[in-house]
């Protein structure tokens, strides 16, 4: 018996259940409207910790003080990943993504994000980091797509109390 699983290279791979954009195209459907609002990064005890608000929250003061950084704004969607063939969460803070969909989304042509697939195109890294956001041209789910909407119950509110938005598999 070894220590390792013979397959820790295949586990190694296995995505999140959020959307992580690598380098290059991520292919995208929004299933869901997205949940708004603030969040805020702060170095704990632990490491790292995310505090998020409604839009019409506010961060405690002293929390205020514990982060090098202001709050951003975020929407975190229900989206079918083409890449993994999976529902996942896609937690987005970058103003030039949240700005082309918006972009899409006015354009009568495509309208509501909900209609489309969209290629997020990462290129660069760390600071150097820049994003383009194509629109496919609107079209219905996919069966396959449907189908993995349906059997996946996704509540993005349960970020804001620390829950996992994941209710069933």
């Amino acid at each position: 018996m070894s220590f390792f699983p013979d397959n820790l290279d295949d586990l190694n791979k296995t995505s999140s259940r959020y959307t992580r954009l690598d380098e290059g195209d991520t292919k995208l459907r929004i299933l869901d409207v997205p949940t708004w609002g603030f969040e805020l990064w702060i170095d704990g005890d632990s490491g790292r910790e995310v505090h998020r608000t409604e839009l019409s929250g506010t961060f405690d003061k002293e929390l205020l003080k514990k982060s090098d950084r202001e709050p951003k704004l975020f929407f975190a969607a229900k989206v079918y990943n083409y890449k993994t063939n999976a529902v996942e969460v896609w937690s987005v803070t970058q103003k030039q993504i949240i700005d082309a969909i918006k972009g899409w989304s006015d354009n009568e042509e495509y309208g509501d994000p909900l209609g489309y697939d969209l290629v997020v195109k990462r290129i660069g890294l760390d600071r150097n980091t820049k994003y383009q956001v194509m629109a496919n041209p609107p079209k219905p789910l996919t069966k396959e797509v449907e189908e993995a909407d349906k059997a996946e119950v996704v509540e993005c509110d349960q970020l804001f109390i620390g829950g996992s938005p994941f209710v069933s598999n």
